[in-house]
């Protein structure tokens, strides 16, 4: 059994969006301080549990299980379950659910509870509630606070006494520690504003009369989950007023918005991690991966454990994968060293963005135990979450450091690069054009993290065209195709008012 000092960080959760599971715990499991449990995901059981026939195909918020040392009620300040039904079982040192005012705490109140086999034990003793609101206690040293018996006048539905004063914000969920006030809430109904719970965050924009048309305000809010937010988190994509981390069919994300696609849209795929020979060919045009990347040998060799699934090559890779700019989870390549047809990432080289959403032991690029010889990870840009380890790649010159990352902007302060136990690099492993202080993820010019002069799109040169003109303290670089950079390291073209002449831009 572990100590309660093992569960110390659970006195401070006050809220739980999903659902609650205790299941064999030898011991208390205390959390002194959750108010609330909304229930947005709930556990269903697919078979009944012996004894409680009726528990099969029901969702609960709240399961504790077989917990044979537990003595006492793990959440005795618990307000409300919003969603979701109650199930006890096999918890013999527990005392009898019937001290406690369910009705206060979930919609259908004690029909809402299953219990079998609570309180069995001889030894338990029923609390004396006697000294508690309604006789109703969690022991006998703590009684049940109720919400819900409030004055009737209340403009919700929770309060903390039964004066009208002591009415909860309407917009307070389980409970209040202040009468009519909506920065004191248990919780928020719907969405949080800074310390203030709120029914919906304040419009980005609002109808001008005078104008006849709609304009900006000064305090408006995305929707981020249950917070509203000045700009949306990194990760995340502005789409009207919501944040989202995938834009939705017909927009594609830009700069931090979804915007209207200008012809055919990103194709956003779901991925249950492994890529093997029965799913590799659903994936061919997909531009997002909702999920996880992760290519291991087991999944891509045949195997006699799963009967007629192909073999996976690099040019099946490539069909699939090439199109491929952002992975919400984890890139992970492990255990190749003996696949000699696996010499690159470059079916990747379109990869952008790796959200690290969902990390592999804490990584979010994990290349370990591979026959690579390079990377080719050539448009990753960013790594928004989770460390990176490319380890023990004995054909592969992995120039990869933690400050040419962080110098580069492809990952932040708080995440580590760990490299070790591959090939010894050359100085002049990356190519000349590379800023080698950055890195590179492979030979060839278009690999370089960085560029030391100018990034020809995403290639980088000693500089934009054979002609140089100078303009003042301004440089422009230009071709008979208009190409110019103006100090900026990086090329692109003349707007198409520009009149163009041979050698330079005017």
């Amino acid at each position: 059994a572990l100590p309660i000092s093992d569960f110390a960080f659970l006195a401070n959760i006050t809220e739980i969006t999903g659902y609650l599971y205790i299941q064999g715990a030898h011991t208390n499991v205390p959390l002194p301080n959750l108010k609330v449990v909304r229930g947005r995901e709930t556990r269903t059981l697919a078979n009944a549990l012996p004894g409680l026939s009726q528990s099969r195909g029901e969702k609960f918020a709240i399961t504790i299980g077989e917990s044979f040392g537990m003595t006492a009620w793990p959440f005795p300040a618990l307000q409300q379950v919003v969603k979701g039904k109650v199930l006890l079982y096999k918890i013999p040192m527990l005392s009898s659910p019937d001290t406690i005012d369910w009705s206060d705490i979930l919609s259908n109140g004690r029909a809402d509870v299953l219990d079998y086999l609570v309180g069995s034990d001889s030894s338990v003793k029923t609390p004396n509630c006697s000294s508690c609101p309604g006789n109703f206690c969690w022991a006998n040293d703590q009684c049940h606070i109720r919400t819900s018996v409030c004055h009737r006048f209340c403009p919700g539905n929770r309060c903390r006494g039964s004066a009208i004063a002591d009415c909860c914000d309407a917009d307070c969920l389980g409970g209040c520690t202040k009468g009519l006030d909506d920065t004191a809430c248990s919780a928020c109904e719907k969405f949080i504003n800074g310390d203030q719970c709120v029914d919906q965050c304040p419009p980005l924009v609002v109808f001008d009369f005078k104008t006849v048309s709609f304009v900006p305000t000064s305090d408006g809010r995305y929707i981020f989950g249950d917070e509203c937010v000045r700009q949306c988190p990194n990760g995340t994509f502005a789409n009207g007023q919501q944040c989202v981390e995938i834009c939705p069919e017909g927009r594609r994300p830009e700069k931090g918005f979804c915007v209207d696609c200008n012809g055919p849209c990103p194709k956003v795929c779901d991925l249950p991690r492994n890529v093997d020979g029965f799913n590799v060919q659903n994936f061919t045009g997909c531009t997002d991966i909702r999920g996880s990347l992760a290519f291991t040998d087991f999944n891509l060799n045949k195997n006699p454990s799963f009967p007629g699934r192909p073999q996976v090559n690099q040019s099946d890779l490539e069909a699939a994968f090439s199109s491929v700019r952002r992975v919400t989870g984890y890139v992970r390549v492990a255990s190749l060293s003996n696949e000699p047809r696996f010499t690159s990432l470059t079916f990747l080289r379109n990869l952008e963005w790796i959200g690290g959403e969902e990390l592999y032991f804490g990584l979010s690029l994990f290349i370990q135990s591979t026959s690579l010889y390079e990377l080719g990870l050539e448009s990753l840009k960013t790594i928004a979450k989770g460390n990176i380890q490319i380890a023990k790649n004995p054909n592969m010159c992995a120039n990869l450091t933690k400050e040419g990352l962080l110098d580069s902007n492809v990952i932040r302060k708080d995440q580590s690069v760990t490299v070790f136990s591959n090939k010894n690099c050359e100085d002049d492993y990356c190519d000349s054009q590379c800023n080698r202080t950055l890195g590179c993820w492979g030979r060839n010019a278009s690999h370089c993290i960085g560029c030391q002069n100018f990034d020809y799109f995403g290639t980088c040169v000693s500089d934009c065209s054979a002609t140089a003109k100078k303009f003042g303290s301004t440089l422009v670089y230009a071709d008979r195709s208009g190409n110019f950079v103006s100090g900026l390291g990086v090329c692109a073209y003349c707007h198409e008012e520009c009149a163009q002449e041979i050698g330079r831009a005017v």
